[in-house]
């Protein structure tokens, strides 16, 4: 502030009360970073907008919610910084209440965005740390998720014997695949002369990543829909009891298991070549007449 007064003998003079200050402040553009994401789905094709994913704030806000691309990749938009400092970010997975067969990766990845201004210029530059162990600024937060369906299989027959009756055990049956390892066995009850009795194997239960191990070993083979079994069924002759025939002949039955894609699987079961449906396979023996 200048001030002019009169000195009394004629004179102006001026007083200058306080030093002009400009105070400017710079604001940079600032910078921008699109975060991203990689989804790995284990267990079955990973389809385009599958899976959702959010980009949660330094304030704890859901900001973005993005879906991954058919090849896994998930790209947020970008956001931008105008101030140096440390952002803390994180990105994770969307859960829905039907999982349908499949395991998610509830991972919360965190990453942060390194924000750096020169002292000179005031020019910002960034580095991005993606902190979640697996992770990489190549790749993004990595989310793996597992698809798994399992299916259960029983596979059952008859016996009769003719001519007397049926001694409990005193039959036993083997169950093998296709490459004759012994799957099961069992033994069939009591019955009365001609009487057919059932025989049951154990259970199989399988998921569907035992199923592909099958596969691999030859088993069992995959089609568009799921996975065939292929089973022969075969008597133990070697201990048949006195004036008992042996019978030698050998039944198949093919075990068809179908993925309905939602974490649960249908079975069918056919017999034979000619792939009738069939409940089970049936054997008769009769009694030699003793000598």
């Amino acid at each position: 502030t200048i001030t002019v007064n009169d000195d009394g003998q004629g004179n102006l003079v001026a007083h200058n009360s306080g030093v002009a200050e400009f105070n400017n402040v710079y604001i940079p553009n600032g910078l921008a970073v699109s975060f991203k994401a990689t989804k790995k789905l284990i267990g079955k094709t990973l389809r385009d907008g599958q899976f959702q994913f959010e980009l949660v704030d330094p304030s704890g806000n859901v900001v973005q919610t993005k879906s991954n691309q058919d090849e896994g990749r998930v790209l947020f938009d970008p956001v931008k910084f105008t101030a140096a400092g440390d952002y803390t970010y994180h990105i994770r997975e969307k859960v829905p209440a039907e999982q349908n067969g499949i395991q998610y990766d509830t991972t919360d990845h965190q990453v942060v965005a390194h924000v750096h201004a020169n002292e000179h210029t005031g020019d910002l530059s960034m580095t991005v740390e993606y902190q979640t162990a697996g992770d990489s600024e190549t790749a993004g937060a990595v989310f793996t998720n597992v698809y798994s369906a399992q299916a259960t299989w029983g596979i059952h027959g008859t016996k009769a014997l003719t001519g007397r009756d049926m001694q409990a055990g005193e039959f036993k049956f083997y169950l093998k695949d296709t490459q004759g390892n012994k799957v099961a066995e069992t033994a069939v009850g009591a019955g009365a002369d001609g009487q057919s009795v059932d025989f049951q194997f154990p259970d199989v239960t399988k998921t569907t990543a035992e199923m592909d191990a099958d596969v691999t070993s030859g088993i069992a083979y995959e089609t568009s829909t799921g996975y065939v079994y292929n089973y022969t069924v075969e008597e133990d002759t070697s201990n048949l009891g006195s004036g008992v025939a042996a019978r030698t002949a050998i039944q198949t039955v093919e075990v068809v298991i179908t993925d309905n894609g939602n974490g649960t699987m249908a079975v069918t079961q056919n017999k034979g070549t000619a792939q009738s449906p069939v409940a089970s396979v049936s054997y008769t023996h009769l009694t030699l007449p003793t000598i």
